[in-house]
């Protein structure tokens, strides 16, 4: 347990198999807020993800698409991170990269993490969504074909869509 009172080890337990069996498979620092892991298919391709909360607002996470190895998502520690189909969803909180915070961006998730720098992530990024002085994104949900935004525009909730052309980006 962290100092937190919530859970600082991930095990990786097989269906079937006695729980004392499960393997420990990531670990966190005594002082993080709380550490977890999760392991999901979108649209075909397998993710793993396992995350720190080392505040109650900040995390670092970690991704492995397929076969690859770990790597450290390199976002700002404010924000929060997703996939949609071959996407790598982000979520500002503070502004990075020339966008602002509240905007949600998309980068292709194998070029973003395989970019050398911020120059290099920088131009993978589309912004989904981008703030207004009148308009925020209040949340966003998946379908099986529509990455859906909903959005607060002058205290007005509209929904935009957004689908996968040719899985290689997203499109309105």
């Amino acid at each position: 347990m962290t100092d937190s009172g919530y859970p600082r080890s991930v095990w990786e337990w097989r269906r079937g198999t006695p729980l004392a069996e499960a393997t420990k498979v990531y670990e966190g620092e005594q002082s993080d807020v709380s550490v977890g892991g999760f392991a999901y298919l979108d649209r075909g391709r397998r993710y793993e993800l396992r995350y720190r909360s080392l505040t109650f607002y900040t995390s670092s996470y970690e991704i492995k698409v397929g076969e690859a190895a770990w790597a450290p998502i390199p976002i700002p520690p404010d924000a929060n991170v997703g996939t949609f189909a071959d996407q790598l969803l982000v979520t500002l909180r503070s502004a990075w990269l020339g966008h602002p915070a509240g905007a949600l961006l998309a980068a292709p998730a194998d070029g973003f993490m395989g970019a050398g720098d911020d120059a290099a992530r920088s131009a993978l990024l589309t912004p989904l969504f981008t703030p207004t002085e009148t308009c925020s994104l209040e949340a966003s949900t998946e379908t099986k074909n529509y990455l859906v935004l909903s959005c607060l525009d002058n205290v007005v909730t509209e929904c935009r869509f957004w689908r996968p052309l040719n899985i290689s980006h997203l499109m309105p």
